[in-house]
């Protein structure tokens, strides 16, 4: 996914969440260092920084992907006040 993505992104916004299976900010930094991304790579404290982050720093054409698993995908619907239904 990273390998695909990487010529996409300028910024990888990074941020655990908080569930058993969930890899936390620096697991995810790891991952994208070992993988070698050009992009910059930013950890984030939660989810909800990170969409806030994302938000304040893109500009007109830009585009912000949110994307891991779905418990991911809920965290930053509820940070943008969407609901989730389930």
């Amino acid at each position: 996914m990273v390998a695909a993505l990487d010529p996409h992104i300028d910024t990888w916004l990074v941020a655990g969440i908080d569930t058993p299976r969930g890899a936390s900010s620096a697991e995810l930094e790891l991952v994208l260092q070992q993988s070698m991304v050009r992009g910059e790579i930013k950890p984030c404290k939660n989810i909800a920084d990170a969409l806030r982050f994302a938000c304040e720093a893109a500009g007109e054409n830009d585009r912000i992907i949110a994307f891991g698993s779905f418990y991911t995908v809920a965290e930053v619907m509820a940070a943008k006040g969407l609901s989730v239904v389930g």
